[in-house]
């Protein structure tokens, strides 16, 4: 019986390399660009936390980047929000912060009424 011959199966090695690459530069690219946002996101999230210890870093984070644009902007919208205490919380990190001024518009004008 005349055995058959096999070829060796080959692997083709770059094209997968090239495919890592591109999915690393691609993924890399990505990250750099909506890292921020999402820090962002998560630490005004933390603002509503039940958990003082939470609410607490999310308040730090808030003080400490006050001064960034898109912080104010996301800043303005939850003020927008009818959540008393979220405001009061908003309001006591920007003064933290030290922007907390008329740059803020209705809420500022609304806050500095009640006091």
């Amino acid at each position: 019986m005349a055995r058959s011959k096999r070829r060796p199966i080959r692997v083709r090695v770059w094209p997968i390399v090239i495919s890592l690459i591109l999915t690393m530069i691609v993924s890399i690219a990505l990250a750099v660009y909506f890292t921020p946002e999402a820090i962002r996101w998560i630490n005004l999230r933390r603002l509503t936390s039940d958990d003082t210890h939470t609410r607490a870093r999310g308040m730090a984070y808030v003080a400490s980047h006050a001064a960034e644009p898109a912080l104010q902007d996301a800043c303005r919208d939850r003020f927008e929000r009818d959540d008393p205490e979220l405001t009061r919380v908003l309001i006591h990190a920007l003064r933290r912060g030290g922007v907390w001024d008329v740059r803020f518009g209705k809420p500022w004008v609304a806050y500095m009424g009640r006091k």
